[in-house]
């Protein structure tokens, strides 16, 4: 049996390091594509949803403060778009950064995204329970 084929449902919905987690958020920016067909919209539609971030999990202590500044901007500036409602932005201490590189395999890791998606639906649902939206 592969690896893979014990890996957590939810590892395939996650956006591991800044880039990655950038990249998601811009693409939450990008304006609809100018189309009249319903149908083509609707599809546009549910691949933002599908891509949509929900939590994004950065250790402030261990991530560059450049790093850290342009990730609150970006969930910031996103938080009044309507398709980005509800990204919560989460600074985790030191230690954090470790287990998470550890749940993941990787030797360093300072920054998480979770999309929106059934298996991580309970974490998601806590984070926005318990986490303030951002605010300017």
């Amino acid at each position: 049996m592969s690896a893979s084929s014990h890996a957590p449902e939810v590892l395939k919905n996650l956006t591991i390091g800044f880039n990655s987690t950038m990249r998601s958020l811009e693409s939450l920016g990008e304006t609809d594509h100018d189309t009249t067909n319903p149908a083509v919209q609707e599809e546009y539609r549910a691949s933002q949803q599908s891509r949509k971030l929900s939590v994004v999990f950065i250790c402030r202590s261990t991530a560059p403060i450049p790093l850290v500044e342009s990730l609150s901007f970006t969930v910031k500036r996103l938080s009044d778009l309507e398709r980005a409602k509800g990204i919560r932005l989460v600074y985790l201490s030191k230690n954090a950064e470790m287990r998470m590189a550890d749940a993941v395999g990787i030797p360093r890791l300072g920054v998480i995204g979770i999309r929106e998606c059934q298996s991580a639906r309970i974490l998601i649902d806590y984070v926005r329970d318990n986490v303030p939206p951002p605010i300017y």
